[in-house]
């Protein structure tokens, strides 16, 4: 219709521009007129299909109440002292009565009778980033179906307060179901004397201490924008170029302030209750009084990896490097970052044996474990003072590491961890010798993680001295740092709790706690 009334204002238009022309018209605009009335004639013959058809906006699917596949953000709007190990149907149900509960996240998939680690939120993003991000098929979401959230409380700064009217209803303790106020308002916080809207929310600003106040949240697509978390801090990744072992270790590391790994003797590692905290819920432990294996190594034994001369500037790479030429290196004062290649292509597990006397583990329940061991993967280690093992990407193996002598440091993420924890830099370059790198990691990345949280969950470190197991669930980053020459071997197996592959392409964040929950 508006095509249609434009052409008749043109006809309308040069009409009136003949009749000014005391009726003289121009051949020209005659023929204008002409061709204007056959178009209105012919309007039936106008081509609709030329014209696009407005899209139809599909309806966001993670914006529905109820599971879906994927985590959210390992920092934002944390629900401190509600996190805990739990089904899902026991986390739905604490979710649904608290009106400050948003959702949660667990690693791992949605069944009746399995538990998991639950993080849980006040609120989570109506966006597609906001619920869930790739390559995290392992990790399952639940938003809430509230329409309104309340929470303790109210903001330490409103700059701005919107009149606002809240209902006898509400104010005699009933929860609202929906959003009675305007779209220019995200949240209302209200005393029995006092009210007002805000046109933005953010939580690290709530005083959630605020005797007889209580702040209303819009939990939708239409406000979602306006709601914020507000933390700031981030991991600062740029390291300084630590050249030498790290001085002072026993001042770095204390077992009241850095050791937060469990540890649990040897025999009680095959009960299904040290299955189920450990194993089931990806959680890393320490375990002792194992039996220690003969770790003689024969002299054809072959070593791969670092050496770097005592002075040197740069290290080289090696590889064929026999046992007896990695003793000589050692008496020379070589520093070495070395590991075993033998079982890359031995295929026989009793030849294995027979050069690594590996047979250490605990007597593990095999009912417990659904694929068992993988009987090749087996790997040694020798580190000297000063060096370690880089951030290894999570993998879907577990992992057994025994100390055999010298100690270790090991930093341990929880599962299914997606922020970065690499040195970005070295004091502004990237120029820093292969060797150094854990040792700068140390020195500089290390300490920001004591007091850090990754989905309510405390990071795990601790030191491994001779004899002790370090378990690595599958899918979690891990280092060590070499505190002295260390020689170290390592058993993996694989289960269904590692069928995630992890990328370190995303950074969702930490959450940095100044108090202890």
């Amino acid at each position: 219709m508006k095509i249609w009334r434009s052409i008749s204002i043109v006809i309308f238009v040069l009409t009136y521009l003949a009749q000014l022309n005391d009726g003289k018209k121009s051949k020209k605009l005659k023929e204008m007129l002409k061709n204007a009335e056959d178009t209105i004639a012919n309007k039936n013959e106008i081509n609709i299909d030329s014209f696009k058809p407005i899209q139809e906006v599909k309806e966001c699917e993670t914006c529905k109440p109820g599971f879906h596949n994927g985590r959210i953000n390992s920092m934002a709007f944390e629900y401190k002292g509600r996190h805990g190990v739990m089904t899902t149907e026991e986390a739905v149900a604490i979710c649904e009565s608290d009106t400050a509960c948003g959702g949660f996240t667990f690693y791992g998939s949605k069944g009746a009778s399995e538990k998991h680690f639950v993080f849980f939120v006040h609120y989570i993003f109506f966006t597609k980033k906001g619920i869930y991000s790739e390559n995290n098929s392992m990790w399952t979401s639940y938003r809430s179906k509230k329409k309104v959230l309340i929470l303790p409380g109210k903001p330490h700064l409103r700059r701005i307060k919107l009149h606002v009217k809240i209902h006898e209803d509400i104010l005699a303790g009933n929860d609202p179901k929906s959003w009675a106020f305007s779209d220019e308002i995200v949240s209302v916080s209200y005393s029995k004397t006092e009210a007002s809207g805000q046109p933005t929310f953010t939580l690290q600003d709530h005083d959630f201490k605020a005797t007889g106040w209580k702040t209303m949240i819009a939990y939708d697509e239409i406000h979602t924008n306006k709601v914020y978390d507000g933390n700031t801090w981030d991991l600062k990744k740029s390291c300084h170029q630590y050249k030498k072992p790290l001085e002072k270790v026993s001042l770095r590391y204390t077992k009241e302030l850095h050791d937060t790994i469990d540890t649990i003797e040897c025999d009680d590692f095959s009960k299904k209750e040290v299955h189920d905290k450990y194993i089931k819920l990806g959680t890393p432990v320490k375990i002792k009084g194992c039996k220690n294996p003969n770790s003689k190594i024969k002299d054809n034994f072959n070593w791969q990896g670092l050496v770097l001369q005592n002075g040197a500037s740069r290290s080289i790479n090696v590889i064929d490097i026999a046992e007896s030429e990695r003793r000589r290196l050692v008496e020379n004062g070589f520093l070495l970052n070395f590991k075993n290649t033998d079982y890359d292509f031995l295929g026989e597990n009793e030849v294995i044996k027979t050069k690594l006397h590996e047979d250490f583990l605990p007597n593990l329940n095999t009912n417990l474990f659904n694929e068992g061991f993988d009987d090749t993967a087996i790997e040694t280690n020798f580190i000297s003072k000063g060096g370690g093992q880089d951030i290894m990407l999570g993998t879907p193996k577990e992992r057994f590491s025994l100390q055999i002598n010298g100690t270790k440091w090991w930093v341990i993420s929880v599962p299914g961890l997606a922020d970065p924890w690499q040195c970005s830099t070295y004091d502004g370059s990237l120029d820093l010798d292969p060797f150094w790198r854990t040792a700068s990691w140390f020195d500089s990345v290390q300490p920001q993680l004591i007091s850090t949280r990754y989905y309510g969950r405390k990071v795990s470190m601790t030191i491994q001295n001779p004899g002790e197991i370090i378990y690595i669930p599958s899918n979690c980053k891990y280092t060590n740092y070499a505190i002295e020459d260390s020689y170290s071997m390592v058993k993996s197996l694989q289960s269904t709790g590692g069928l995630m592959e992890e990328t370190d392409s995303l950074n969702l964040g930490a959450f940095h706690s100044s108090e202890e929950l």
